[in-house]
C-alpha cells in the first residue's frame, strides 16, 4: 500500500492515509474533502486571480517526494 495525502489548491495538508491504488486514493481523498468546508473562489478586480483557491487534490508518496494523483474543483450543489 501506498501513502496518500489530500491538500487544498493552496497547498494545506488535509489528511493522510494509506490506499491500494491511486483510483482508490482518487476516491478517497473526494469523499474526505466533502467534510472540508470548500470556499467560493472571490476573483480580484479586473480579472486578477481568485484570491481564495476551492480546488483539491491528492498526492502519493514516492521517496522523499510527492506526486500529483488526481486533481479536481467540487462542482456546488444545485441551486434550489
Amino acid at each position: 500500500m501506498d501513502t496518500y495525502r489530500l491538500l487544498t489548491g493552496a497547498g494545506e495538508e488535509l489528511d493522510q492515509f494509506d490506499a491500494e491504488t491511486d483510483a482508490v486514493a482518487a476516491d478517497r481523498g473526494r469523499k474526505l474533502a466533502e467534510s472540508h468546508p470548500q470556499p467560493s473562489p472571490h476573483h480580484a478586480p479586473r480579472g486578477g486571480a481568485p484570491a481564495t483557491r476551492a480546488d483539491f487534490r491528492v498526492e502519493r508518496r514516492d521517496g522523499d517526494d510527492w506526486s500529483l494523483v488526481h486533481a479536481w474543483v467540487p462542482t456546488p450543489p444545485p441551486a434550489t
